[in-house]
């Protein structure tokens, strides 16, 4: 339990850091700024193509993942009345947390979101 705690919570950090990290590579990589619809991050490099397909791994098995975590921790919740108030707290916190992070990724300024699936 305390593995599974730890990912979900750790979920929604590493999710927007993926983004920058394949960012960043980029920028590594180019000498400049990757701009989006014109530096496409999946033939810039290797390592940003490794990292491009890390962010779409944790996008499209993480946040199944994460669902199924935050919702397995729930149902333990339900299950086990001395730590129901810190799997709801956790649970809670870690939903919060997600949302925080889909509302950073949608408004950061910097296009990192719109250059990586362009």
């Amino acid at each position: 339990m305390k593995w599974l705690r730890a990912c979900v919570l750790a979920y929604p950090a590493v999710l927007p850091l993926a983004f920058f990290n394949t960012w960043l590579a980029g920028r590594v990589s180019l000498g400049y700024w990757p701009r989006p619809s014109l530096d496409d991050p999946k033939y810039i490099g290797p390592w940003v193509s490794v990292l491009h397909s890390v962010t779409a791994f944790l996008m499209v098995v993480g946040l199944p993942a994460f669902v199924v975590g935050v919702l397995v921790l729930s149902y333990q919740a339900y299950r086990d009345a001395t730590h129901r108030w810190s799997l709801l707290r956790v649970s809670g916190l870690s939903v919060a947390c997600l949302v925080a992070a889909i509302l950073v990724l949608r408004w950061e300024p910097l296009g990192i979101v719109e250059w990586y699936f362009d």
